[in-house]
């Protein structure tokens, strides 16, 4: 009974030591830097930049971000890094944002950097990915002028809204599930900076895990609606008319359907895509009155042939890459399961035979000159 007593004591006075002890215990909120945004750069196959951004919350502070950047060759590496420069414990917990370099996406890919972030249980699925023209320490760096302060800056521009025109937005699982999907490939915002402010100018294509080119936000638009999203952001289109010269519409898509018709014969593939649209005509600077039906019925068929034109464009671009970001191969690895392999799907898509139909009906023509 005296050893139990003497070493029920000895527990007692280590615990309490133990509570006592400042090196021991867990940081509070004050002490945390909460990471937003972090940012990779290309420096070569074994190394990577990254640049961390964490809100500043000292009030009287004069900058309202603090910005670090760290050469290293693991994406949690840099957080350690960076925790020995700054007076904050970093956090990863509130990241928000990752930016990719070009450069990066193309050399390296996003698969390592994205899985790293994957798998801590600190990050959240739903972290916004994109990438930029230049670099992400660049992106970080800057300051934008009558702008919220980096974090909540670019958090809010790749948040999806109802009101806004398009966004082809991706987070890190998107990107994961994409990558790894036996048909499709990954897609996200590319960024730029435009007269000292950031703008989603393009969307990125990738193979797999690594960059490949970008398209137009309208090319975006019809991916958006190859996907078979219910909604598709209006769309601009550039039409020709009877003389030769060229006019714009502004079409908003009040509903569309889309339907793949494929022979799924890998030896001889063929298939035939059609778009159906229903639209709200916004604004238009051509030559037809569109208050007549016979002139508005003119102006579907141009904007059906321009629409084809668009698509066939858009598609060519993706069977030059090998690379199907749209999933248009699903009816083809349903009918091939058994002997199915992507490599093999990237070599039979971009030999594929592809026809294309568009139908548009005009519903209202809105604002009209």
């Amino acid at each position: 009974m005296k050893i139990l007593t003497k070493l029920n004591i000895l527990f007692v006075c280590i615990f309490l030591l133990s509570a006592c002890s400042p090196e021991l215990d867990k940081p509070v909120i004050e002490d945390l830097g909460m990471v937003g945004v972090l940012g990779f750069d290309y420096v070569d196959d074994e190394k990577m930049k990254v640049t961390v951004t964490f809100p500043q919350p000292q009030k009287d502070a004069e900058e309202k971000t603090q910005r670090y950047s760290a050469e290293v060759t693991l994406p949690h590496e840099a957080i350690l890094e960076v925790s020995s420069m700054s007076e904050k414990v970093l956090s990863t917990s509130q990241l928000r944002v990752v930016l990719f370099s070009e450069e990066y996406a193309r050399e390296v890919g996003l698969w390592k950097a994205l899985h790293s972030l994957y798998r801590d249980p600190q990050i959240g699925t739903n972290v916004f990915v994109a990438v930029v023209k230049g670099t992400a320490e660049e992106f970080l760096m800057k300051e934008y002028k009558d702008k919220p302060e980096i974090n909540v800056y670019l958090n809010e521009m790749l948040t999806p809204k109802a009101e806004e025109t398009f966004n082809p937005y991706s987070t890190i699982h998107h990107f994961i599930f994409r990558a790894r999907d036996d048909v499709s490939d990954p897609t996200t915002p590319y960024l730029e900076i435009v007269d000292d402010t950031i703008k989603l100018t393009s969307v990125a294509l990738f193979k797999d895990e690594k960059m490949v080119d970008t398209i137009t936000p309208e090319e975006g638009k019809l991916v958006e609606a190859f996907k078979k999203r219910k909604r598709v952001p209006n769309i601009k289109v550039e039409l020709t008319e009877e003389d030769g010269s060229m006019s714009t519409l502004l079409l908003m898509f009040v509903e569309s359907r889309f339907n793949v018709k494929a022979n799924t014969d890998m030896a001889n593939p063929k298939m035939f895509l059609h778009l159906y649209v229903r639209g709200m005509i916004e604004d238009y600077n051509g030559e037809h009155d569109l208050g007549v039906k016979e002139e508005r019925k003119k102006v579907e068929k141009q904007v059906e042939e321009a629409l084809e034109a668009n698509v066939m464009k858009l598609v060519t671009k993706f069977q030059n890459h090998k690379t199907d970001s749209a999933g248009f191969g699903e009816s083809f690895r349903i009918a091939n399961a058994k002997e199915w392999d992507k490599e093999r799907w990237r070599d039979v898509f971009a030999q594929t035979e592809m026809t294309t139909h568009v139908e548009v009906t005009i519903v209202s023509t809105g604002s009209t000159k």
